[in-house]
């Protein structure tokens, strides 16, 4: 009956993947992807220097000669040691998705590293491909697989184990004679 009540209201609310920077690591890679649907390419940049990795937005729009709206961002990575400042690359999609893509290697020479790199951004031209869960596919049952209680049933004990008899299950009274 309420199921639907406040529905309309979550709606108002950003969801979590909107709401800031996500940080994607695995054994190739370290990836920020950034939420940049309100700015144009022309007001980002990322650079590297030495060990860290900058992202920045800024924008103004001014709507008339009196209001003006400014708004802007800056985000601080630090470059995993696995990996070079050289290597870095940054890729804008058509839906407004900012990629850093750092790719991890087991030896990275940072000695070359020390200097200010202003990573270019190249525009995708397709929308940002949220990574799904891989699931299998489900098939239906079918007739032919109907299964009976029986054949659900999962052993309790090893298979190998002798079957009990009622010899095993009787309590000795102490006057019987064992052969």
């Amino acid at each position: 009956m309420f199921g639907n009540l406040f529905a309309p209201l979550w709606k108002l609310f950003p969801s979590f993947a909107d709401i800031g920077p996500k940080v994607v690591t695995d054994d190739n890679k370290f990836q920020i992807i950034v939420n940049v649907k309100d700015y144009k390419k022309d007001d980002l940049k990322v650079k590297t220097k030495g060990d860290f990795i900058f992202v920045q937005g800024s924008h103004e729009a001014k709507h008339d000669d009196h209001d003006v709206f400014a708004s802007q961002f800056f985000h601080t990575y630090s470059l995993p040691s696995n990996s070079s400042a050289a290597d870095v690359t940054a890729q804008l999609s058509s839906d407004g998705y900012l990629t850093v893509n750092a790719p991890l290697s087991y030896v990275a020479d940072r000695a070359k590293e020390s200097g200010d790199r202003e990573v270019p951004i190249t525009e995708t031209g397709v929308p940002y491909q949220k990574e799904k869960p891989e699931r299998e596919p489900t098939t239906p049952p079918s007739a032919a697989a109907v299964t009976t209680e029986e054949d659900r049933k999962e052993p309790t004990t090893p298979s190998d184990r002798d079957e009990a008899t009622v010899k095993d299950n009787s309590i000795p009274l102490g006057n019987e004679i064992t052969p």
